[in-house]
């Protein structure tokens, strides 16, 4: 399952992955400000 899952990723246009990255990093950044507001 994790194999065929590491194979889904190589398909995956460098760029997809890219974008795929920056929402992850914006969303870490949101949950961090919003832990610090609290």
């Amino acid at each position: 399952m994790l194999l065929h899952h590491m194979n889904d990723l190589k398909a995956i246009p460098p760029i997809h992955f890219f974008l795929y990255y920056n929402r992850i990093i914006q969303f870490s950044r949101n949950i961090t400000d919003h832990l610090l507001t609290i």
